[in-house]
């Protein structure tokens, strides 16, 4: 563990991309930010593309995030999977309540009582 080498620079891009997305996804609607989200794209367009077109993930011994799994078709029907399974989900989740509230005229209380069940499935 203590001898493990990290790819400073693909760690530090990724993280600014994660970084600058969940702000472009959180408070990107009130300043507009939604229509050009220009900052993400740059820095994982950094973190994986350099000016010569390879990808600068696949040149580093220890990638931080090894782009070569993804040429295996079990791993990205997978990985495509549970992206749609947690859509789902996440999506549910959040537009049950919504639709309780505003449709059928439920309290949030009521609507949080709702979708519990489903909660209670979810984590067993």
């Amino acid at each position: 563990m203590f001898g493990a080498k990290i790819d400073y620079l693909g760690f530090g891009l990724n993280r600014a991309g994660l970084g600058t997305l969940q702000i472009v996804l959180d408070k990107g609607q009130r300043a507009d930010m939604v229509r050009d989200p220009v900052y993400p794209c740059v820095h994982f367009h950094l973190c994986y593309r350099t000016d010569s077109g390879d990808h600068l993930e696949l040149r580093v011994k220890d990638p931080v995030v090894d782009l070569r799994l993804f040429k295996d078709r079990t791993f990205m029907t997978g990985n495509i999977m549970l992206f749609v399974l947690g859509f789902v989900l996440y999506s549910s989740t959040v537009l049950l309540p919504q639709y309780a509230q505003e449709l059928m005229g439920y309290t949030a209380q009521l609507a949080g009582m709702m979708i519990s069940p489903g909660g209670v499935a979810i984590m067993l």
